[in-house]
């Protein structure tokens, strides 16, 4: 009877760690940007290219793709400003936190949620500034 529980246990866990999601993929993200308030004493052309910036990224997306080697790229699609945007670099998962690292010397991770039912990830840009979401 100990070893049938055992072996049932047994069971359980290794289905919850099989069905774990994974983020091997191609996702689709945008960017939910918090809008800043910019100083009145701020001159117009500064204001305009930082608030044109700033909805061009709004407007854009990004395409993420992680591979199954641990490897990933994301390119920006539809941001003028940042024409020839791919990075490249590695990525982990650690339970719900998929942490991706840039391929450039001195990155460092930036971690993800990722949605139990492995839709969704979520990576909060810092000082609160907003975040990118993506979906599959």
């Amino acid at each position: 009877m100990k070893s049938r529980s055992a072996i049932t246990a047994a069971g359980l866990l290794l289905a919850a760690v099989a069905s774990a999601a994974t983020p091997v993929g191609t996702w689709t993200g945008k960017f939910l940007i918090k809008m800043p308030v910019l100083p009145p004493t701020m001159p117009a052309p500064q204001r305009t290219k930082i608030l044109g910036m700033l909805n061009e990224m709004k407007a854009g997306k990004l395409i993420l793709t992680m591979k199954a080697d641990k490897t990933y790229t994301m390119t920006a699609v539809g941001m003028p400003s940042f024409p020839k945007s791919v990075n490249k670099g590695v990525w982990s998962q650690t339970g719900d936190t998929v942490n991706v690292t840039d391929a450039k010397p001195g990155s460092k991770p930036q971690s993800f949620k990722m949605s139990k039912d492995g839709r969704t990830m979520v990576y909060t840009l810092p000082a609160d500034k907003g975040a990118m979401r993506f979906t599959r």
